[in-house]
């Protein structure tokens, strides 16, 4: 994201740059804190609801960044893309169904924060 840039803009603009398709977005269907490790900080990962695409035909890709684009099965999503981007690709689909927002942490759906002593969170994670 830009400075000062709201995730669903950052996520559109992203999109028309690196596929060369302008989509209006819809709503946001999942949120996932993503923890640190050594190579990165900790980051949400936001998926908002782009429409469906029904063909390829019109697609530019930004060379610099992708090397091809294709339709997956949702059967190949583990074989494809590393386990926490299939767990939340899982969560997209399942709330685009449901109507729902999907929060996770580390790609595991949250079910309930409890709150200690100082308020502060701790999230119960379904496993």
């Amino acid at each position: 994201m830009e400075a000062d840039e709201p995730p669903h803009v950052c996520c559109a603009r992203e999109i028309a740059e690196e596929l060369g398709v302008e989509v209006a977005l819809g709503r946001l269907l999942v949120m996932d804190w993503v923890a640190p490790n050594a190579v990165r900080k900790a980051w949400f990962g936001y998926v908002f609801d782009g429409g469906v695409l029904t063909d390829l035909s019109g697609i530019e890709l930004q060379s610099e960044e992708l090397d091809a684009v294709e339709f997956v099965e949702c059967s190949q999503l583990r074989d494809r893309f590393t386990a926490n981007t299939a767990d939340r690709v899982e969560a997209a689909l399942a709330a685009r169904t449901s109507g729902g927002v999907a929060y996770l942490h580390n790609g595991t759906y949250v079910e309930q924060v409890s709150t200690g002593a100082r308020g502060m969170g701790q999230p119960v994670i379904d496993r």
